[in-house]
């Protein structure tokens, strides 16, 4: 029954196998680092969406300030074309009540 092979032996055996082999330790050692590595990039991906995100807040910000100052340049030119249109009507006045 001794020279028979059991599941349980092969079992052990492997399990020596794996627990001995440089290969196998240098695949945990190689997983350990990738995973080191997947945590540091986790972090780093982690700051740049925070930076990205505020980023994209203050080119909204810098937008809507953008539009504003766009949009009182407009009012402040149609003021300023009511300005000459008012002071060329009051000169004409002028003239005309000077002609009497």
């Amino acid at each position: 029954m001794s020279s028979q092979i059991t599941e349980d032996k092969v079992r052990k055996i492997v399990g020596q196998e794996i627990d001995t082999s440089k290969v196998i330790a240098e695949i945990k050692d190689d997983i350990s680092e990738i995973k080191d590595e997947q945590r540091k990039q986790g972090v780093l991906l982690e700051d740049l969406h925070t930076k990205f995100d505020k980023n994209i807040n203050l080119l909204n910000a810098e937008m809507k300030v953008k539009k504003q100052v766009g949009d009182h340049e407009e009012r402040l030119g149609g003021l300023e074309t009511g300005q000459r249109l008012l002071k060329s009507t009051v000169k004409l006045h002028s003239q005309q009540l000077g002609a009497k």
